[in-house]
């Protein structure tokens, strides 16, 4: 399945599992990302949206330097 066509739910799974796999809380990264702990639980649970910028704060805090590679390899 393409990226594009992944929905809001699929894409903040995934990204919860990638923070859990950091083993960062959502308290932890909501201190380093800038980011509320609502905005990321709404963002996890698929009922918020996730600006760009908020993206690239979240995988700078945890320590995800290839962007590209959390789009791209994300499981169909």
């Amino acid at each position: 399945m393409e990226f594009e066509k992944r929905s809001k739910a699929e894409f903040g799974a995934y990204m919860q599992k990638i923070r859990e796999e950091h083993n960062v809380s959502r308290e932890e990264l909501s201190k380093t990302s800038g980011m509320s702990v609502n905005a990321i639980s709404r963002f996890e649970n698929g009922t918020g949206d996730l600006p760009i910028t908020s993206f690239i704060r979240i995988c700078v805090a945890l320590g995800i330097q290839n962007v590209d590679e959390v789009i791209y390899k994300m499981p169909e």
